[in-house]
């Protein structure tokens, strides 16, 4: 599914989207006033935010969120575009801003009444498919002991948004190879490898959820990333296999040095630490992407539950989406 393609059904709303309120919400902590001016489409408001770290006032955010209208561009798609400046920037500021702002955000929809509020759910409601804190928001949504219907309306889209997020994420990776002939084309791919057919590209910083990256390439068509982040004791590997961009496998280790059990046996207060009698989890996630859905976990060799788990299966994927956007951004022949 295209970005455009998720986008363009927007404008096909009607411009006269009726804005529910409702001001009784107890968790309001700032004093919002109404703007004088409130700017349709005003990039100026997005150039500023751009230029300002994580958390600026309360004004510029009701500006900001003022700003956004379904009439500021004929054609939705063009807002999510990354080389895009100011449809790009609005697009990852809207979400960014409501993680770090959480209760400016909600304030703000509660006593704005000129900012176009079913527009914002609509954005809101659209699949999170994209490296966007919309589960972190829907967290903090969740934990309101008390909602008002608009807060209540917000959530509703955040959950909208995750469930269509994550259902497109499982079923874009998803392909027709029965078992057997997936595990033959990963074959193909390592063997490829050992005979030095693929090139090896490095990204050259520390990609922010897999370590230190590098990628396979058969040509231009990416097919193995390697992926390793290493701490003082222990680390966490991830290995993806691809077959044209769709994921054919992902084998993830976790080697965790056991503080608790080293802890019990060996007390700080009675004992000098000694990494030597540390010991360590080494479990093995192993998930293929075939015609069937095949999960594993090991431990020490030995398969000890085949059960799906689907929060590590849609953490594991969406940092697979974004090494690949990284290793797409920034590259550097090994």
């Amino acid at each position: 599914m295209e970005k455009t393609l998720l986008f363009s059904l927007l404008f096909c709303l009607s411009c006269n989207l009726s804005q529910e309120k409702n001001n009784s919400n107890s968790t309001n902590k700032f004093s919002i006033k109404p703007l004088q001016n409130c700017i349709k489409c005003d990039t100026n408001i997005v150039n500023t935010l751009n230029t300002i770290n994580h958390f600026p006032s309360s004004d510029n955010l009701n500006k900001f969120l003022c700003s956004l209208d379904q009439s500021c561009i004929g054609s939705f798609s063009f807002l999510e575009k990354k080389e895009d400046f100011y449809y790009g920037k609005t697009w990852d500021m809207l979400f960014f801003l409501f993680d770090r702002n959480f209760d400016s955000y909600l304030s703000i929809f509660e006593k704005n009444e000129d900012i176009n509020f079913a527009f914002l759910i609509k954005l809101f409601s659209e699949p999170a498919i994209y490296d966007l804190p919309h589960r972190n928001i829907l967290q903090k949504l969740k934990k309101l002991k008390t909602k008002t219907k608009t807060q209540d309306k917000i959530q509703n889209a955040f959950i909208e948004s995750v469930k269509k997020g994550n259902k497109y994420l499982l079923n874009k990776n998803r392909n027709i190879f029965p078992e057997k002939q997936l595990n033959f084309e990963i074959k193909k791919i390592n063997t490829l490898l050992s005979k030095g057919k693929l090139k090896k590209y490095r990204y050259p910083s520390m990609s922010s959820c897999g370590g230190a990256l590098y990628g396979y390439y058969l040509n231009d068509e990416l097919k193995i990333i390697d992926a390793t982040y290493s701490g003082e004791l222990g680390f966490s590997k991830r290995k993806i296999y691809f077959q044209e961009e769709k994921i054919l496998k992902i084998e993830y280790q976790e080697y965790f040095a056991e503080w608790n059990k080293y802890n019990q046996k060996y007390p700080s207060e009675q004992f000098e630490f000694d990494e030597k009698k540390m010991t360590y989890t080494d479990t093995l996630f192993e998930i293929s992407f075939g015609k069937k859905l095949i999960f594993n976990k090991s431990s020490k060799r030995k398969i000890v539950s085949k059960e799906i788990d689907i929060q590590l299966m849609k953490r594991l994927i969406l940092c697979v989406e974004k090494m690949k956007t990284e290793l797409n951004n920034k590259k550097v022949l090994k």
